[in-house]
């Protein structure tokens, strides 16, 4: 059987992922890697050194997969408006709901390989691939958008049509070229100014088109040095999209 861009999807959403897609692998538009440098040479990325290497790779998955041609993002949805309520209504120091699961990055990558084994399975030909979460230089919204699995919210975090932005973000790259790809998703915020209003660090400045992770409450109580309890949160921060309309649906 000739993998296509239904075969794929169809395989990982058997799997549990909440939404996948499929776009070609190439070259980071230039109006995305200009914005990333920008970012980059500001500082706005903090303590994050890693972010500073492996730059070429990060721009080109091919670089960073020798012999890919197709990109596979998956998106997990993690995490319920009840299960945020009863964080909220307890006493104990509150924690970003990602941090509530296992450990995220072995989970989806085993089910990203598991992916691959089936897709072997069915191809006529063999796929040979490579899985990422979190853990390579690699833009993973930029792929989603480009996936056409959702798109970026005014809190800068991936939105997933239905599903909202409590998602875990994964990728397969895969040497198997497809005869057709995903598009990205004709949609966007609707800016009703919520997450900038509510963000207490002001990392979603409203006058700046450049998010400052080290105003951000995750980034300060996740990444710093000396990391220490923020406003009551002692891992990470979830304000930005709990006051999210689209999550509340």
């Amino acid at each position: 059987m000739t993998l296509t861009k239904e075969i794929i999807r169809a395989q990982a959403l058997e799997l549990g992922f909440a939404a996948c897609g499929t776009a070609q692998a190439a070259e980071v538009n230039p109006f995305h890697v200009a914005y990333m440098e920008r970012w980059l040479q500001a500082g706005c990325h903090g303590i994050m050194s890693y972010l500073e290497r492996n730059r070429e790779k990060r721009y080109n998955p091919a670089l960073l997969e020798p012999g890919c041609r197709t990109v596979v993002s998956v998106a997990f949805e993690y995490g319920t408006m009840a299960d945020a309520a009863a964080v909220k209504d307890s006493n104990v120091a509150r924690f970003a709901r990602f941090a509530g699961n296992a450990d995220y990055h072995k989970y989806i990558k085993d089910k990203l390989y598991t992916l691959l084994q089936n897709l072997n399975r069915i191809s006529q030909v063999p796929v040979a691939g490579r899985a990422f979460v979190d853990s390579a230089p690699i833009m993973e919204r930029y792929w989603a958008v480009r996936c056409g699995i959702g798109y970026i919210g005014h809190n800068h975090l991936l939105f997933v049509p239905d599903i909202g932005s409590f998602v875990f973000l994964g990728e397969l790259l895969i040497d198997t070229p497809l005869c057709q790809y995903d598009v990205p998703l004709e949609l966007s915020c609707k800016d009703c100014g919520k997450c900038t209003s509510k963000c207490s660090g002001k990392a979603l400045a409203a006058d700046s088109p450049l998010f400052d992770a080290r105003c951000c409450v995750s980034y300060q109580t996740i990444e710093a040095s000396g990391r220490q309890r923020t406003e009551g949160k002692q891992y990470g921060c979830d304000v930005c999209q709990e006051v999210c309309p689209l999550n509340k649906k």
